[in-house]
């Protein structure tokens, strides 16, 4: 069975985007806890549930889901800060 490398690409981006918003906040206080390892696999696992749902639930092609989710992970995380600091 041959591997479509573009497969991996809804992962990838999902990835890309949870570390680097992870660590944009993990780094602030210059110790990251269990904790933000934790919400580290959460954003992992949701951004990639996301992207995998949007490319065979969806019918979306590879790269619009990636961007999709990622996109609606984004706006998620700002909506839930926005509510969380009220």
């Amino acid at each position: 069975m041959d591997m479509n490398w573009e497969q991996l690409v809804p992962i990838g981006a999902g990835l890309f985007r949870s570390i680097a918003g992870w660590l944009e906040n993990a780094a602030e206080d210059g110790v990251i806890s269990s904790f933000e390892w934790t919400l580290l696999g959460a954003t992992i696992f949701r951004v990639v549930v996301l992207s995998v749902s949007a490319v065979y639930g969806l019918g979306l092609d590879i790269p619009s889901a990636a961007g999709l989710a990622v996109g609606i992970d984004f706006v998620l995380s700002k909506l839930h800060s926005t509510f969380k600091k009220k």
